[in-house]
C-alpha cells in the first residue's frame, strides 16, 4: 500500500502547482524515513526530498532544509553527498537569508555526522562560505554548534582557526559571545596550547569589550576554563591579565571583579597566594570611588564566603562586610547586610 498507493500522492505533491501543498508535504517530510523501508528511502523519498530542495517558493525550500539530516543515516554518506553537496552549493548564496540560516544549522549537523570522513573537505567549504556571510545570525547558527563540531569534526575546526579568531573584532557583539561561549569545548577537544595560540589573547580582550553582555560572558567562562587548563596557567596567562584593569575604566574595573568571581569560583586552593591576591583586589575595590564597583565588590565577597573556608571567611571577609553595611551608598550598604548573613 505504502509503495503502490501512498508514494504516487508524496511524488504528486512534490510537483503540485500550488505551493502550499508543496509546503505542507515538505514540513513532517523526514517522517517518511520511519514509514518507509529504508530501500524505498534510498531509492524514492530521498530523491524526492532533494527536488524539494530546488523548490522555486522560499518557504518550500525552508521547509525542507531542517528534515534533511535525519536522511544521511539511512542513505549513506556518500549517496548522500552525491546528490547533496551540487544543491547546496547555490543555496550557500540563496537570496533569502531564513533560508541560509537553516541550511547553516543543517551544514553544521551534517559536518558533526560526518567527521572527518568522505566529503568532510566539501562541507567545509560551505560552512566556511557561510561564515562569510554578511548575515550575522548566520554565522551565530554556525557558532552556536561550535562545541559540538570540535568534538566531532576537529579538524574543521583546525581549518577554521584564522577565520573563527577574527569573530572575536566581529561588529555584531552576539557573534563575539557565541566565540566566548565556545572555548571551553575548544580546550577540551583541541587542547590548551591550541587555545593559547589561537585564541587566548582575543579571548581575554573580550573583559575589555565595550559591550557588558560580552564582558559578563567572558568573565563568566573563566569559571569553566580554569578547571581545563589548571591553576598555575590560570594564575600565568589569566590572572595577571586580570589584575591591571584594578586601574581601568570603572566599567572595565566591574568586569574585573566579575572575572575574580569567576576564579575565586574555579575551586582554588584555600590559603594560596592565587586565592589569597584575588581576594586582595576584591576587598581593594570595595574602597572604589564609585558606588557600582562597590556594591559589586560586596557582591563578589558574599559570594566567596561559602568558598574560601571559615577562618578566612570570618577573618578577612566578614570585618569588609561589616564596614560596607555603613556605606552612603543603600546598595552598597543592602548587599554588604545580606553577604554578612552568608558569612556564618
Amino acid at each position: 500500500i505504502l509503495v503502490n498507493e501512498v508514494l504516487p500522492i508524496i511524488r504528486d505533491c512534490v510537483t503540485d502547482s500550488s505551493w502550499r501543498i508543496r509546503l505542507a508535504n515538505a514540513k513532517t517530510f523526514s517522517s517518511y524515513v520511519d514509514s518507509f523501508s529504508a530501500d524505498e528511502v534510498k531509492s524514492n523519498i530521498f530523491p524526492l526530498c532533494m527536488d524539494i530542495l530546488r523548490d522555486m517558493e522560499p518557504d518550500v525550500r525552508q521547509a525542507i532544509i531542517p528534515e534533511i539530516l535525519k536522511f544521511l543515516d539511512v542513505v549513506g554518506v556518500e549517496s548522500f553527498l552525491e546528490s547533496f553537496l551540487p544543491i547546496s552549493l547555490p543555496l550557500v548564496d540563496d537570496p533569502i537569508s531564513q533560508v541560509r540560516k537553516l541550511l547553516a544549522t543543517t551544514l553544521a549537523g551534517v559536518a558533526a555526522k560526518i567527521g572527518s570522513g568522505e566529503g568532510a573537505d566539501q562541507i567545509a567549504d560551505l560552512i566556511e562560505t557561510l561564515l562569510g556571510d554578511e548575515d550575522p545570525m548566520i554565522k551565530i547558527r554556525i557558532l552556536k554548534h561550535l562545541d559540538n563540531l570540535v568534538a566531532k569534526a576537529p579538524a574543521l575546526c583546525t581549518r577554521l582557526a584564522d577565520g573563527l579568531k577574527d569573530f572575536f573584532s566581529d561588529g555584531n557583539w552576539r557573534v563575539r559571545q557565541e566565540m566566548i561561549l565556545a572555548m571551553p569545548g575548544i580546550i577540551t577537544h583541541l587542547g590548551v596550547d591550541f587555545f593559547e595560540n589561537n585564541f587566548m589573547a582575543e579571548f581575554l580582550g573580550m573583559l575589555r569589550d565595550a559591550v557588558d553582555e560580552v564582558r559578563t560572558t567572558a568573565a563568566n567562562t573563566i569559571k569553566l576554563i580554569v578547571p581545563l587548563v589548571g591553576m598555575e596557567w590560570a594564575y600565568e596567562k589569566i590572572f595577571q591579565a586580570v589584575r591591571p584593569m584594578s586601574h581601568a575604566d570603572f566599567l572595565l574595573r566591574l568586569s574585573m571583579l566579575a572575572a575574580l568571581q569567576g576564579l575565586l569560583n574555579s575551586d582554588l586552593p584555600p590559603g594560596e597566594s592565587f586565592q589569597s591576591e584575588c581576594l586582595a583586589l576584591v576587598v581593594a575595590a570595595t574602597n572604589d570611588r564609585v558606588a557600582n564597583v562597590r556594591m559589586k565588590a560586596a557582591q563578589v565577597l558574599s559570594d566567596a564566603c561559602n568558598i574560601v573556608g571559615p577562618d578566612i571567611s570570618r577573618n578577612h571577609i566578614r570585618p569588609v562586610l561589616n564596614d560596607l553595611q555603613g556605606d552612603p551608598d543603600r546598595d552598597v550598604a543592602y548587599f554588604a547586610t545580606e553577604g554578612m548573613k552568608l558569612c556564618t
